[in-house]
């Protein structure tokens, strides 16, 4: 007979890792893999509840320091073997809007960690927040960059933030092909 004490975990559908990346100076191509932290990696709603409820808000955090969290397995980098293929739907927060900017890093977390994605599945590969000097930016990074997967995703962010948000325009989401943004910086240094 069990305990009434006993609590039973809720275990994800997959398991999760928070990386943390560090605004440090003199960060270059050839060293920047080396300021990323990778914070925790835990596969139930209990774990990532004790894990989000003790780090900083991304309000509170240095400019130019990010968050991702990832599906466990996939490096928070353009070339992971996950990832190379895909890319990002991003939105933005001014600095005004501080406080939504939380709450909206925190629905994007439970949507990820929910596999709340109507047939995206495991092309979700995580959602990130970057603190910089004039914005809070928050995207989700898709393992594909087909037209059909980034409207899919796009149409579900539009839903789902006009719902949280009463209706409010407030969202212009951008998709970023991971491809192209590396293709553009190889062309830069040639």
């Amino acid at each position: 007979m069990s305990n009434p004490t006993d609590t039973e975990n809720h275990t994800t559908q997959s398991p999760w890792t928070l990386w943390y990346h560090s605004p440090r100076s003199k960060i270059n191509e050839q060293n920047y893999k080396a300021f990323f932290t990778k914070v925790k990696t835990f596969n139930t709603v209990e774990d990532f509840w004790r894990l989000f409820n003790n780090v900083r808000s991304p309000s509170c955090l240095p400019i130019g320091t990010t968050y991702y969290l990832m599906r466990d397995g996939i490096k928070p980098e353009w070339e992971d073997p996950q990832c190379i293929n895909g890319g990002e739907m991003v939105f933005s927060f001014t600095k005004k809007s501080r406080q939504e900017a939380d709450q909206w890093w925190l629905f994007s977390c439970i949507m990820c960690i929910g596999e709340n994605f109507i047939g995206l599945g495991n092309n979700i590969c995580g959602c990130i927040v970057a603190n910089r000097k004039s914005m809070i930016r928050i995207s989700f990074w898709l393992a594909t960059d087909e037209e059909e997967y980034v409207k899919r995703l796009e149409d579900q962010c539009k839903s789902v933030f006009e719902i949280l948000s009463a209706g409010s325009t407030l969202f212009k989401f951008d998709f970023r092909s991971f491809r192209a943004n590396l293709s553009k910086i190889q062309d830069h240094k040639e």
